[in-house]
């Protein structure tokens, strides 16, 4: 499980050693939070994603994409000082959020099953989290190269599920942080775990320029990182349902 850990403001960190300070904020959902506590806390997102959140047939979906945009927030509030009202959300081309006006500021969020993850750094970083449920390995085909294919399939058939959630989730964290999501097709490129810490292969050549890093969260549950340095240090933050709602509704952060 993730354990809590030092949180210094991103303005205030120094950059050592080329080394890249990475803040990772988890939250794990209850789903017991009241349709009138949902409705409350609506105002404090954007229209564009209120009306995403009420589209969603599914309160579990609404949920999860609500308090993850809550947590991103709270995030930008605590760490970069800013007002909610101050906090704009704009997207490139290819669909990943930006803080509007704060370049030398780069988050990503994921969310999956119980779990919301926000990671904050200087530079493009990228965080996936997946439930763990059985897959038929013909999906590997499709995205792995086939240096991952031939990794995953040397393995007995108990142990393929765990690492094929490992090499995937490495592999979105990836997307996510170069910012292309899926225009960038998952098997142009190879997620090296044979024997060390993850590392990335583009055109065949390992990169150092990219790190990455699995996290055993829980056991139902894999999650990846990756970030744009060749070495970083990573630190957590684990944040409550009930504190974020608090933080919201008790009166000292602006509606939008």
């Amino acid at each position: 499980m993730i354990n809590e850990m030092q949180n210094d403001s991103l303005n205030e960190i120094t950059w050592e050693d080329g080394a890249q300070i990475v803040q990772l904020f988890a939250l794990r959902l209850s789903f017991t939070s009241s349709l009138e506590t949902i409705q409350s806390l609506l105002p404090f997102v954007s229209e564009d994603k209120k009306e995403r959140i009420l589209k969603f047939r599914l309160q579990e979906d609404a949920h999860r994409t609500l308090f993850g945009d809550l947590l991103i927030r709270k995030t930008l509030i605590d760490q970069i000082h800013l007002t909610n009202n101050q906090i704009q959300f704009t997207e490139n081309e290819f669909g990943k959020p930006h803080l509007k006006g704060h370049e030398n500021i780069h988050f990503n969020i994921a969310h999956s099953g119980e779990w919301v993850f926000c990671a904050l750094a200087k530079k493009p970083v990228g965080v996936d989290v997946e439930v763990i449920k059985p897959r038929n390995m013909d999906v590997a085909k499709r995205f792995f190269s086939e240096e991952e294919l031939e990794h995953l399939f040397s393995k007995s058939e108990s142990d393929q599920l765990s690492l094929f959630y490992k090499i995937w989730t490495l592999k979105e964290s990836y997307i996510k942080m170069i910012g292309k999501g899926l225009h960038c097709p998952l098997n142009t490129f190879t997620i090296d775990i044979n024997g060390g810490p993850p590392y990335i292969k583009l055109n065949g050549e390992r990169n150092n320029s990219v790190y990455f890093k699995t996290f055993p969260i829980d056991p139902k549950y894999q999650m990846a990182l990756c970030a744009k340095s060749f070495n970083c240090a990573v630190t957590f933050l684990s944040i409550q349902e009930s504190e974020l709602i608090t933080h919201f509704l008790s009166g000292q952060t602006d509606v939008l």
